[in-house]
């Protein structure tokens, strides 16, 4: 199935930054991306840009969307790091609590702040990936996708 994505682009300032002409605005990615969240993985996108500017806009466009896909993967990483250092604080305070057994209220402070290290990894890895994980692959479908230009 096609999927089109339309943006009318009728002043150089509905395109780019309004304090950095380099970068492609954000409001105009967060569009495009709030139009592609039903994009399937067989569903072909095109990208209407109908502008009123004299500009070519599709190589500055498709690398915004690579930066910003960039920052998701970066966001990823950092991500896995953290619910790697969580577990292991996590596991070595339920440790410690073992440790504590006859003061009851160390051995309860710790076995808490281990179990919630624990729970925070496995927040991260069902919420915060997966919604990452699905914008990410919309970026990747994004960049890949038919630019087209329409003079108006």
């Amino acid at each position: 199935m096609k999927k089109r994505i339309e943006a009318d682009i009728l002043d150089i300032n509905d395109f780019f930054e309004k304090y950095n002409k380099d970068l492609v605005s954000r409001d105009l990615i967060n569009y495009i991306l709030d139009n592609s969240k039903d994009i399937l993985d067989n569903d072909e996108v095109e990208i209407v840009l109908n502008k009123a500017i004299d500009i070519k806009l599709e190589s500055i466009l498709r690398t915004s969307l690579k930066t910003k896909y960039q920052e998701e993967l970066n966001e990823h990483y950092h991500n896995n790091k953290m619910q790697v250092v969580y577990f292991f604080i996590g596991v070595l305070m339920l440790i410690i609590s073992r440790i504590f057994n006859d003061r009851a209220l160390i051995e309860e402070l710790f076995l808490i702040g281990g179990w919630v290290l624990i729970w925070q990894t496995v927040e991260i890895e069902f919420f915060r990936d997966t919604l990452n994980h699905k914008k990410r692959k919309i970026l990747k479908k994004l960049i890949n996708s038919k630019i087209i230009e329409k003079n108006i």
